[in-house]
């Protein structure tokens, strides 16, 4: 499908987090290695919990920090 959609000048895919961090960063890298295809990550707040804390923000930061590098 991918491919497909290379040839038809889609310029960018991607993917975003509700499935969380490390499932999508999983996802992005298998996306950028199809044939030079550039891909995009939308980090989202992911579903409503109320035990969100500063460390879980900073490690959903933290996978992609070292995805983009």
């Amino acid at each position: 499908m991918l491919r497909q959609l290379k040839n038809k000048n889609v310029q960018v895919v991607g993917a975003n987090c509700t499935i969380g961090p490390q499932a999508c960063s999983r996802i992005l890298q298998q996306l950028a290695a199809i044939d030079d295809l550039r891909v995009s990550g939308m980090p989202n707040a992911g579903l409503p919990s109320a035990k969100a804390t500063a460390s879980s923000i900073q490690i959903f930061a933290g996978i992609f920090r070292a995805l983009c590098a």
